[in-house]
This record gives structure tokens, sequence and C-alpha cells, in this order.
């Protein structure tokens, strides 16, 4: 009849929230962070976005936009949608689409995009190709292949 039980209220947890930068259906896409401080040595391949604000020597390929953070530094072919840098890069940049060097930041090497902007205080040191034949520019600098062989393994 007089029963001790205890019953606890069912609390049901919240929805985990979404991650930024998940595919949704309006077609973002995720979002690789290398943070200040990691450093990354080889090649680097994303199928989404790429923020760097640490260190990344190397090559990187983006299928999605590439940011360089004021802290980023990056040794490396950098291949991405749009390319913004606001930090360091060496190394030569392709992008399909604009490519923004912010104030502050440091460009050694040649720049291949549809659109180029670059704000007042950037050092950049290079060759710019705009334009369509920034795309045809990309195929010409391919690497051959070093022998038969490496044709024949392809």
């Amino acid at each position: 009849m007089f029963r001790n039980t205890k019953e606890t209220p069912k609390v049901e947890a919240p929805a985990p929230a979404r991650p930024q930068g998940r595919n949704t259906p309006s077609g973002s896409q995720e979002t690789t962070q290398v943070a200040t401080g990691a450093g990354l040595s080889g090649k680097v391949h994303t199928t989404g976005n790429l923020v760097v604000n640490g260190r990344i020597e190397g090559s990187i390929r983006a299928d999605g936009d590439v940011q360089v953070g004021a802290s980023g530094v990056v040794e490396a072919e950098v291949e991405g949608r749009n390319v913004t840098v606001a930090g360091r890069v060496k190394g030569r940049i392709y992008a399909e689409g604009k490519v923004v060097l912010l104030s502050g930041s440091h460009v050694e090497g040649d720049i291949h995009a549809q659109s180029l902007k670059i704000e007042d205080s950037v050092f950049f040191q290079g060759g710019c190709v705009m334009g369509e034949s920034a795309r045809r520019e990309k195929e010409v600098d391919a690497p051959l292949p070093k022998s038969v062989e490496d044709v024949k393994a392809a």
C-alpha cells in the first residue's frame, strides 16, 4: 500500500548539436582545421574546406575552400576552390575561383586563379595567371612521368 519507490522523472537529453561544417542538404562542406601550434608534413587532401592556423609542409589539395589564418604558415603547393591567405605561404597557389591576399599576409610563389584580390600591406613575390588560361596553365604544370615504368603504373 505504501510503496517507497522514487520515480525519477524521465528527462530526454537534448539532441546533439550538429557540428559546424557537416554536410547538409544546402551543400555546405566539412571543414578540417590545423590548429595553432599543430604541424603537418606531407600530402594533405580533404574533400571539404581547410583552415590552417598551424604549419603545413608538402602539398595541400582541398575540394572546398582553403584559408590560411594569420598564424598559419604553409610551405606547400596549395590547391582549392577559393584560397584566402592572412598568414604566410611559400609555394604555388591554384584556385578554381578566386585568391584573396588579406592585409599583412606574405606570399612567395605563383598564383593561378580566375580572379585575385590583394589588400593593402601585403607582401607578394611571384607571378600571376588569371582567367581561363589559369586552368590550362595548371594542366601544363603537371609533372611528367619520370620513366616508362611510371607510365605503366598509371
